[in-house]
């Protein structure tokens, strides 16, 4: 792959250009997807009440 943007083709450009959009229009799908499923809330750890030495 040449390393300078002259040396391309703008043929090349336009297809690597087409490629990016399409990719970005997939990872924003799928990131709205996640977003919309709401994740289950995980439910507070209450600890046991602890009995001291001295309490009945």
């Amino acid at each position: 792959m040449p390393t300078s943007l002259e040396a391309l083709s703008n043929e090349h450009l336009q297809e690597q250009a087409i490629k990016a959009r399409f990719t970005a229009c997939i990872l924003n799908a799928h990131f709205l997807a996640q977003r919309s499923e709401h994740p289950a809330r995980a439910q507070p750890v209450v600890a046991p009440i602890k009995v001291n030495r001295n309490e009945p």
